[in-house]
């Protein structure tokens, strides 16, 4: 329920062990793919001794043996515990399994992700979300990869420099698009009508719109740069706030 986005566990380990410049090579892209598909909120990530908490790979065969170190370390536990399928909420996904790092591995040399250069310039938001859906979604037919999931590895290369993060307007679009949490959470505040069915961009886009300013008008400049606040972030605070509404957490 962190509504910080990058001050998450996950997320500190990942921050603390991938840089732009190795994230814009071909291991960057299979760590991103391993940390977002695999190991993101997973109890082995989490709960691991220092030295068994990694996320960044060299290689396929890198990964194996780390994952074959975290088994020797957690004997008897369930695949479930190395690769969470409930770690974008309740959702269960079976197709998220350790055994997809092979392919992973094997896209990561066929996308020219390396030719880029992006450790020294940055893709568009909307070309980094094209790239996610065909050249890897698409292409390779990656199993339990579906929008939000392909929205958070965007996300992830923008914490990272590789992608200019959305404006309003685009963030206004993937809300509307993925229509879950942050729908929600816009709703729970008020700025969105309450509806049984799927509101139209333009009203998400303005919900989004009235809610980010309202909150950068409470926040001063320190604020907003010590919690990473962005246009990312505020769509993360609006997802954890319907998680939280779920549990009880919160009332209006």
């Amino acid at each position: 329920y962190m509504p910080l986005r990058e001050k998450g566990p996950s997320r500190r380990i990942f921050r603390a062990q991938i840089d732009r410049t190795f994230a814009a090579s071909r291991s960057g892209l299979f760590s991103l793919l391993v940390f977002r598909n695999i190991l993101f909120n997973s109890q082995a990530l989490l709960t691991a001794p220092d030295e068994l908490q990694r996320v960044r790979f060299d290689d396929l065969q890198d990964f194996k043996v780390h994952l074959q170190a975290l088994q020797a370390h957690f004997p008897g536990k369930s695949p479930d515990f190395f690769c969470n399928r409930n770690a974008l909420g309740g959702q269960t996904q079976p197709g998220r399994v350790t055994g997809n790092a092979a392919l992973f591995w094997s896209l990561s040399g066929r996308v020219q992700w390396a030719e880029r250069g992006l450790s020294t310039s940055s893709l568009t938001f909307s070309a980094a979300t094209s790239f996610v859906r065909k050249d890897l979604k698409e292409r390779f037919k990656i199993p339990a990869f579906g929008l939000l999931s392909q929205y958070l590895l965007v996300a992830d290369m923008c914490a990272l420099g590789l992608v200019v993060p959305p404006t309003v307007e685009e963030m206004g679009v993937v809300i509307h698009r993925l229509n879950s949490g942050g729908a929600e959470g816009l709703r729970l505040l008020g700025y969105l009508a309450s509806s049984t069915g799927k509101p139209p961009q333009a009203q998400v886009q303005a919900a989004f719109s009235n809610f980010f300013r309202d909150v950068n008008l409470q926040l001063t400049l320190a604020e907003q740069q010590d919690m990473e606040w962005g246009t990312i972030s505020a769509e993360h605070c609006l997802c954890k706030l319907k998680r939280m509404t779920d549990k009880g957490f919160y009332r209006e």
